[in-house]
């Protein structure tokens, strides 16, 4: 079943929980923790990492001079389980070395991180096989370009 993790600022929830409403699987539950002074870390920590090892794609947002604090652990936990991370237009600097693994694509925008987990689930489950209950939602490219960086 597609599971898609995504790692950004908290300042971008909102964008995320609209495409989680817009029928994306989006699983991250740190979407709904609220602001950090009110997190329990010793346990959301543990919740993300099983989260993110949990997903099919990740899909990693940051602008320019944003840092990405529990990002690399997220993606860390992603990639070594099997996961696609697609990293939408900007590569933070503490990105630059993980970028190597074969896992980790750098994609235009996030229209387009959408179109490539949209064409794997089509293609292939997770396991190799096809999956016919990945849940994809059909959106039209207008949809999509609404969440471009441009």
């Amino acid at each position: 079943m597609l599971r898609i993790y995504v790692i950004s600022k908290v300042s971008n929830a909102g964008m995320w929980r609209e495409l989680r409403g817009k029928g994306w699987p989006i699983i991250s539950t740190w979407l709904n923790d609220g602001d950090e002074a009110s997190i329990d870390f010793s346990e959301a920590w543990p919740r993300y990492l099983q989260e993110a090892a949990s997903a099919t794609h990740v899909m990693v947002y940051a602008q320019e001079g944003d840092r990405l604090k529990g990002g690399l652990a997220e993606l860390g936990a992603a990639v070594s389980a099997g996961a696609k991370a697609l990293v939408v237009d900007y590569m933070p600097p503490e990105f630059r070395t993980i970028q190597k693994h074969p896992n980790v694509h750098l994609v235009g925008d996030i229209g387009e991180a959408l179109n490539v987990i949209n064409r794997d689930a089509r293609l292939v489950g997770r396991s190799g096989e096809r999956d016919p209950d990945n849940h994809v939602p059909r959106l039209s490219l207008s949809a999509l370009t609404s969440f471009s960086n441009g």
